[in-house]
């Protein structure tokens, strides 16, 4: 009988599929990879993981996650856990993250429930990955745009008191070509809400 470690071809490839190449694709890639077992135990960590944590694989071995991170944490990890085998399915989430220099960070995560050939529950795959960096972005354009929309709603009232300033004739014709400049401004505007208004609906 052929050991674990021995190569098996994938269904219909005939490509050798060994315990090495599974790991070491699961350590080449560029996100955290780990599995849990019922208990929450850590059963396997890819090098990106244990590179994040500062500890060796070994080191990780039988963790759980109040051992690796802060209690309200590690109770929220557990009870996402809970709910992906309760459900079965799998769950994503943007998780907002404290460092410990007090510093927002934000990380994507999948979770999905493994199971064995019987269809029952061995433990749960974790993926994540930092995405601190688009999920500022992406706060500073819904910003900006809530920003342009409250000024499209106010353009009226600007453009109503421009026409009582327009009666002083020093200051005509300054106004009038900033009349100008506002009204493209809030067509512009306008376009932008049309556009949101589309895609909320097509949503």
């Amino acid at each position: 009988m052929g050991s674990d470690d021995q190569p098996r071809s994938s269904p219909g490839s005939g490509f050798p599929v060994s315990k090495e190449l599974s790991q070491a694709m699961l350590d080449s890639m560029p996100v955290n990879v780990i599995f849990k077992d019922l208990g929450g135990r850590i059963l396997y960590a890819n090098q990106r993981f244990c590179r994040q944590s500062g500890r060796r694989p070994g080191e990780l071995i039988g963790k759980t996650d109040f051992d690796l991170f802060p209690q309200e944490m590690a109770e929220k990890y557990r009870r996402d856990d809970a709910d992906v085998l309760g459900r079965g399915a799998v769950m994503h989430d943007v998780e907002r993250h404290m460092t410990a220099d007090g510093e927002t960070s934000y990380v994507e995560v999948f979770k999905a429930p493994v199971r064995d050939k019987k269809g029952s529950n061995l433990g749960v795959q974790v993926l994540f990955w930092d995405v601190t960096e688009r999920k500022l972005a992406d706060d500073a354009y819904e910003n900006e745009r809530s920003q342009l929309k409250s000024l499209a709603s106010r353009l009226p009232e600007v453009i109503l008191r421009l026409d009582r300033a327009e009666q002083d004739t020093e200051v005509s014709a300054s106004i009038t070509s900033l009349r100008e400049l506002i009204l493209q401004t809030s067509a512009a505007l306008q376009a932008l809400t049309d556009d949101d208004r589309r895609q909320d609906h097509d949503s």
